[in-house]
């Protein structure tokens, strides 16, 4: 069943792939857990990960099952995974820094999940959660941020750019009053 589901087992359990006479797998990037977890879908196709766990707790869980089916190559569980990871956002909101840290530390750039997070913030987030916790994301995740968001932004003409660059001016420029006392 692993290995008609998982591209990884597949060519692990290939005879090119394992040598004569080694008949163990190695996985250091995945937690026993997360592979039992992964075992019970593959032959359930049911994906369960503790209902009874925090938002934050049931985010980490499902991030690091997607993160599994990463490493294995696994496209129907990174669905799976993503199909409940968007869920847990619409009904009890966006993730905590920890879940888009792990999200962000543990795939790669043309990674499916790493743009939901982006597009599901842009869409979800608590903009006074977002700026007081705006450290604690990753730098990548906050570029990718800033770069979505301004294809959000609707194009302006030069007159009413030309006009903004009035209006903000005088916000940034210092008092010239002579009679104002010196800076120490």
């Amino acid at each position: 069943m692993i290995c008609a589901k998982s591209k990884f087992f597949r060519a692990a359990c290939s005879t090119r792939w394992l040598k004569e006479g080694e008949r163990v797998i190695r996985l250091p990037d995945v937690q026993p857990p997360d592979f039992q977890v992964y075992v019970h879908w593959s032959y359930t196709g049911d994906l369960v990960v503790e209902d009874d766990a925090t938002k934050s707790d049931r985010g980490m869980n499902l991030a690091r099952i997607y993160i599994v089916g990463d490493i294995l190559d696994d496209v129907k569980l990174r669905n799976s995974a993503t199909r409940l990871l968007n869920a847990l956002v619409i009904t009890q909101g966006f993730f905590c820094p920890r879940v888009i840290r792990l999200i962000w530390e543990n795939t790669t750039t043309p990674s499916a999940l790493r743009q939901w997070t982006v597009d599901t913030a842009i869409l979800a987030i608590n903009r006074k959660d977002f700026a007081r916790n705006a450290a604690r994301y990753p730098a990548e995740f906050m570029s990718a941020m800033a770069l979505e968001a301004l294809q959000h932004v609707a194009p302006i003409t030069r007159n009413e750019r030309e006009r903004g660059f009035a209006r903000l001016l005088p916000n940034y420029l210092e008092s010239e009053d002579e009679t104002s006392e010196p800076a120490t």
